[in-house]
């Protein structure tokens, strides 16, 4: 449902809460902040912008293969 505090350090490049939220301000990625002051974000809102599914990036097919061709 939501990153994982390891995610959004990684998406952001910051560890402290202040500056993953300029971060996420700057690059227009909504989010919103819990009481500890640490800003959440939805997976499913990072999904719909960079289209499609943010923790498994899928391999393209190696079409080679499926026709008998090896390198």
């Amino acid at each position: 449902m939501f990153l994982t505090q390891a995610e959004l350090t990684k998406l952001t490049g910051y560890v402290y809460p202040a500056r993953q939220r300029r971060w996420l301000k700057d690059n227009l990625v909504p989010f919103s902040v819990n009481r500890l002051g640490k800003p959440t974000v939805m997976r499913s809102v990072l999904e719909s912008q960079f289209g499609g599914n943010v923790s498994r990036p899928r391999k393209a097919p190696n079409f080679d293969a499926v026709h008998g061709q090896t390198s």
